[in-house]
């Protein structure tokens, strides 16, 4: 979801740049519907790469079957004659299908820049400095290859108007009615656990916010993040509602866009609300701010001054820097981000 949000900055940057060419984007399945909201893509392709996995995983036998239906994927892509493709993933599985794409121009990154040497794929390597780069910039000089130019407006989105009578239904029955709406979102990917801001200091936050700003408290969830999510409402005594499960992530952009505030760790969620021009407070730990922290203006990051941070661990069992960001330092964000929109705060 966050690869998704940060690289469409790039892709609208590319649509202005060519108003008359034919934008596809190749994308996982559990993502595809948010790519559908974009209007600057003609497109949508998906991989089904994570089904493929689980059917393999299941079932070692389905291997031939599977080897077909990545086979069917590559000749529909050579199929449809590409001028052009852009890898903007950077590894050797996004790599292997711009190359099956056919393309005559395959547009990536140099070695030393990208993961499991996946720039052996490609025609045309983009110029890329060593400092440190946020993702969305990253993908912006990945754009500018063919002449894309850095925009300062927000990319258009398109919300499915099912998704939003989903949310409004929600907001019904929890009786929301004019109440300004924070989204908390405290779960992360399993691969990114260790970055997960405790349960019950989101609580906490819950009741200090409810106090404060008199604000309608939702928190979203996906899979088994949802553990969390009623760790977190049940912390909060009765501050903060669990949202619904969303079948679609249309359904949580529809909630999200919905939000006076957004506040998570370095997760999706929050990407997706910086698309959607809602402001964010990012709650960091081990990974560096400069290169993940929600693209635009109008966020915040929290964060604790420890001398291991940042670092490029993969898993931590000290968690020091994540466990230093006080309540209180991220209620200080909340409550000023709220009052730059508006909201009464006490």
């Amino acid at each position: 979801m966050g690869d998704v949000a940060n690289t469409a900055y790039a892709v609208w940057a590319l649509r202005r740049r060519l108003p008359d060419a034919r934008i596809e984007w190749l994308v996982e399945s559990r993502s595809a519907d948010l790519v559908e909201a974009l209007p600057f893509v003609d497109q949508v392709l998906v991989s089904e790469r994570r089904r493929w996995q689980r059917r393999l995983r299941r079932n070692p036998l389905a291997a031939a079957a599977v080897v077909r239906q990545v086979g069917d994927l590559a000749l529909e892509l050579r199929y449809r004659r590409y001028d052009v493709a852009l890898d903007f993933q950077g590894n050797f599985r996004s790599g292997l299908l711009v190359w099956l794409s056919g393309a005559r121009a395959r547009i990536g990154f140099g070695a030393g820049r990208v993961k499991e040497a996946s720039h052996i794929f490609y025609t045309r390597k983009a110029p890329l400095r060593r400092a440190p780069l946020h993702r969305v910039e990253r993908a912006y000089r990945l754009a500018a290859v063919l002449g894309a130019v850095r925009r300062d407006e927000p990319p258009p989105v398109r919300l499915n108007e099912a998704d939003v009578k989903f949310v409004e239904r929600f907001f019904y029955e929890q009786r929301v009615r004019s109440r300004p709406v924070v989204v908390l979102h405290p779960g992360t990917s399993r691969f990114g656990a260790f970055k997960r801001w405790e349960p019950e200091r989101y609580g906490e936050l819950a009741r200090l916010l409810r106090r404060r700003a008199d604000v309608f408290v939702a928190v979203t969830w996906g899979g088994d993040e949802w553990f969390d999510a009623v760790r977190v409402a049940q912390e909060s005594g009765d501050a903060a509602v669990v949202a619904p499960r969303f079948a679609r992530l249309g359904q949580l952009a529809a909630l999200l866009a919905r939000a006076s505030l957004v506040i998570g760790g370095d997760t999706g969620p929050l990407h997706l609300a910086a698309l959607l021009g809602r402001p964010t407070v990012a709650v960091f730990g081990p990974k560096d701010p400069r290169l993940h922290r929600p693209w635009g203006d109008g966020h915040r990051v929290v964060r604790a001054d420890v001398p291991c941070s940042p670092c490029r661990r993969r898993r931590c069992s000290k968690r020091i820097c994540i466990r230093a960001v006080g309540v209180g330092m991220v209620e200080e964000a909340a409550l000023a981000a709220l009052a730059e929109e508006g909201v009464c705060v006490r």
